[in-house]
């Protein structure tokens, strides 16, 4: 072999030594990340499950929403209800008022006129 061939082989010897050492701490890398990951995931998971317990009674979101919701259905029946009251309320008078405007005016009638 000649001198620039020996010379080539030496460079292509060396830089498939560097892609290889690479890819190992590429490899070595993800490795570490991958299970870093995980590790970081289950330690959140147990920090939102501590806060759920603190957050919700008895830890029940569930449950506290349900409350929620039929505390809202009370809330709309209650004025319902009371916006029913008013109108029927509302209409009474105004038929008692009614009534009473009849009654005078029937007994203004009977009198007849006035001088």
């Amino acid at each position: 072999m000649n001198e620039t061939t020996d010379r080539r082989s030496n460079t292509e010897s060396a830089i498939i030594a560097l892609i290889t050492e690479v890819h190992k701490d590429v490899k070595d890398l993800s490795s570490t990340l991958a299970t870093h990951m995980q590790e970081e995931t289950h330690e959140l998971a147990a920090e939102v499950a501590k806060l759920m317990v603190l957050a919700f009674p008895e830890g029940d979101p569930t449950g506290h929403r349900k409350y929620h919701e039929a505390s809202i259905e009370r809330a709309e029946a209650s004025a319902a209800f009371w916006k029913k009251m008013q109108f029927e309320l509302s209409r009474a008078g105004l038929l008692g008022f009614l009534g009473w405007a009849a009654f005078a005016l029937w007994k203004s009638f009977l009198l007849g006129p006035s001088k």
